[in-house]
């Protein structure tokens, strides 16, 4: 059978590498690198900035940064109190710990951690959207995009995190046309 992957500029977003399909950790970290980059751009457009939370767009391998750790930190790297997801593996990096995982699992939840608090942001500015934007694809709640519950789902389930990455994708488009018409309330 034949898996679709979402694209971000022509690179598969996923959340571990496929050899069947060729996916490397290369092209993750450049799909989720560009995620980063996208985010990064929204949220200076709509003026947010999380409290707990730091983007960081690497080309080598993007990173989220917990300010505070309150993310079931498994798998993750540790710097002067702050926890590191790395949103790939970090080839450059002399910590080879960041390579021993099969999957980005949890560095995602930190990602969508962040997603969800931009979407919050813009909902509780109540700020007025240009026409033709529409509502958001997938409905999201602190654990949870579209029907998909993120602290229910196993880390070995390739189909449930496809899934998640497909809505994460999906609304990532549609914050993409927002920020564009993003118009503050006076």
């Amino acid at each position: 059978s034949i898996y679709y992957y979402p694209l971000i500029n022509n690179l598969r977003l996923t959340h571990r590498p496929k050899q069947k399909n060729g996916v490397s950790w290369a092209e993750i970290n450049a799909a989720w690198s560009q995620a980063a980059q996208l985010v990064m751009f929204v949220g200076s457009t709509i003026k947010f900035k999380s409290k707990d939370l730091r983007i960081v767009p690497l080309t080598t391998c993007a990173k989220v940064i917990e300010m505070n750790g309150n993310i079931n930190d498994a798998g993750k790297g540790r710097c002067k109190g702050r926890v590191v997801n790395h949103l790939g593996v970090d080839v450059d990096s002399a910590d080879r710990k960041t390579h021993g995982r099969e999957n980005i699992v949890q560095s995602i939840k930190a990602f969508y951690a962040l997603l969800y608090q931009m979407v919050a942001h813009i909902d509780n500015a109540h700020v007025n959207m240009a026409e033709g934007v529409g509502k958001m694809p997938f409905a999201m709640e602190p654990h949870m995009i579209g029907p998909h519950h993120l602290r229910k789902i196993a880390e070995e389930d390739d189909f449930g995190w496809g899934n998640v990455i497909h809505c994460i994708a999906v609304n990532m488009k549609w914050l993409t046309r927002a920020a564009c018409k993003f118009i503050p309330e006076a």
